[in-house]
């Protein structure tokens, strides 16, 4: 099983992929003699035959985390290959993904009323009023300059 699964020949070389990433962290990465394999692959089966025996199981590679993915989940919501999906995430795990919860008011943060808007709102009325009178009064007037340029340019 190890020299079929876990080994490649290079070279006249036999170079051990039982490891992390397929690589073996006891062996050179240029081979070794097929005398040599058997011996590594047999004492290396041993050792780990060995560690599960006693309930020892444990690895020098590091435990997997989600740091050790190839792509994280921005890169993978931005992939100019694939259409904008927004419902991603609630798609794949259901509505009992997103949290629920009432967010509390914040004591740092002042009350903010419709009365905080009102200067705001006289001025962009005032601006509007002047913006707007030099333009038609209704949309259909707009729409139909536009299409009417449609149909001149295409001529």
């Amino acid at each position: 099983h190890l020299r079929e699964q876990h080994c490649t020949i290079e070279g006249g070389s036999y170079v051990c992929r039982y490891g992390y990433n397929d690589v073996c962290t006891s062996l050179p990465l240029e081979g070794v003699s097929d005398k040599d394999y058997i011996m590594h692959a047999t004492k290396h089966a041993a050792l780990q035959q060995q560690r599960k025996t006693n309930g020892q199981i444990n690895d020098s590679s590091p435990q997997w985390t989600v740091y050790s993915a190839v792509q994280n989940l921005p890169a993978v919501l931005n992939d100019p290959r694939k259409g904008k999906q927004t419902n991603f995430l609630t798609k794949t795990w259901g509505d009992a993904f997103v949290d629920k919860v009432d967010i509390p008011k914040s004591p740092y943060l002042p009350e903010i009323t419709m009365q905080h808007f009102d200067n705001y709102m006289k001025k962009i009325v005032r601006r509007y009023r002047k913006h707007s009178r030099g333009r038609p009064n209704s949309p259909t007037s707009e729409t139909s300059n536009f299409s009417s340029l449609k149909k001149s340019k295409s001529l």
